[in-house]
């Protein structure tokens, strides 16, 4: 137990962006003036849909940063106004719901959700003067995209790695079944994990993707059951991932399962139940207990104003909307101003903890670590073992 806990340990050491330092981006103190332009920030997020919660979630977060910015003093005397458009999940909903809101409502900030999204969005942020921050989409592809594309989540390939090492040098797994969904976040976490796992010397029995939306996983579960592998990667959205470690344990199969944090966007312990006791996550951002003034300030704000404990999509549209801000309060709200404002930033405290500076790629860093589910918890691996 010892040796395991020295090797989950020395792995999060190894593999893990370490942060340091760090700036809390606060809202000048003053009064607002009417008289000024409203700086817009637009969002766009999934307000309907299957994934119509995640966008609520989003939704309740930005405003409630607004909220906060505003009863500041706003952005030196300027009132912060967030738009929020509906992409309903789907690719070209997005496209719509940005243009709508930079020819429309003239914003030149945004902040999508959804890998699918963010990345049919890519072209458009290139061609035109407006600032992007990622704050969900971990496909790789979203890396030194563009020069105002900026990313607040690790991707997968940090991610992925991440999760081929720890269960091949942490759990002892030498054999695998890989199931991810077929969007570019799946298929990139299925090219990383299956990647870094065979490098180490692992073996992929087999690599099945499905389409978002899928319920029924019971066939594709019977060939697993019948390879016998010592984990299974399931790298989907939070539906899936639940349905498809529900019905494995209804089917028999006790296989060590292992997926990205997407589950922590929906109702993984309604879904699964008891079943989806010992499923691990890998987590790289928001920690609701971890003991941080700006962590802990979001949470209560969150509790007190909408009755619900706030989610990972919460807390990092949130930090995403106060970085903007901070950008805009130091060089301006221009695509220019604000993009150099974000590179120039030296760090940054909020929801999702402490973010260190945008490297050159535009990407921060964060530690990754593993947890594990427990009768409706999410533990760290390190401190429960």
């Amino acid at each position: 137990m010892k040796r395991i806990l020295s090797l989950a340990l020395a792995l999060t050491l190894a593999l893990s962006l370490f942060v340091c330092g760090g700036s809390t981006a606060t809202a000048s103190a003053g009064t607002i003036d009417p008289s000024l332009e409203v700086y817009k920030i637009g969002c766009i997020f999934p307000m309907t849909g299957t994934i119509a919660s995640s966008g609520e979630y989003c939704k309740n977060a930005v405003e409630l940063a607004a909220e906060k910015i505003n009863n500041s003093g706003g952005i030196n005397g300027h009132k912060v106004e967030v738009i929020v458009e509906d992409s309903k999940g789907v690719p070209r909903d997005g496209i719509m719901a940005y243009k709508k809101l930079v020819d429309v409502n003239k914003v030149i900030a945004i902040v999508p959700t959804i890998s699918s999204v963010v990345m049919a969005l890519v072209p458009e942020v290139n061609a035109a003067d407006v600032v992007m921050i990622n704050t969900l989409a971990k496909t790789n592809d979203i890396v030194g995209a563009g020069p105002r594309i900026f990313s607040i989540t690790i991707p997968t390939s940090g991610d992925g790695t991440y999760q081929g090492t720890f269960a091949y040098e942490v759990l002892g797994a030498r054999t695998a079944a890989m199931l991810y969904v077929k969007s570019d976040v799946g298929i990139s976490y299925d090219k990383f994990v299956t990647e870094e796992f065979e490098r180490l010397g692992g073996k992929i029995l087999s690599r099945d993707g499905h389409d978002g939306g899928t319920t029924d996983f019971r066939a594709v579960l019977t060939k697993i059951k019948q390879e016998n592998p010592d984990i299974i990667f399931v790298e989907s959205q939070y539906q899936e991932i639940a349905s498809i470690i529900k019905q494995a344990r209804d089917l028999g199969i006790d296989t060590q399962t292992m997926s990205f944090s997407s589950v922590l966007s929906g109702q993984f312990n309604e879904i699964t139940g008891k079943a989806g006791n010992g499923h691990l996550i890998t987590v790289s951002g928001y920690d609701p207990e971890e003991n941080l003034a700006s962590v802990q300030d979001f949470v209560k704000s969150y509790r007190d104003k909408y009755g619900a404990e706030p989610i990972i999509d919460s807390a990092m549209t949130y930090d995403a909307v106060m970085m903007f801000a901070e950008a805009i309060r130091s060089n301006g709200y221009t695509a220019d101003g604000i993009s150099q404002g974000l590179m120039d930033m030296p760090g940054y405290e909020g929801a999702t903890g402490v973010i260190e500076k945008f490297n050159d790629r535009h990407v921060v860093s964060r530690p990754i670590r593993m947890q594990v589910h427990q009768d409706g918890k999410w533990l760290y691996y390190d401190e429960q073992n």
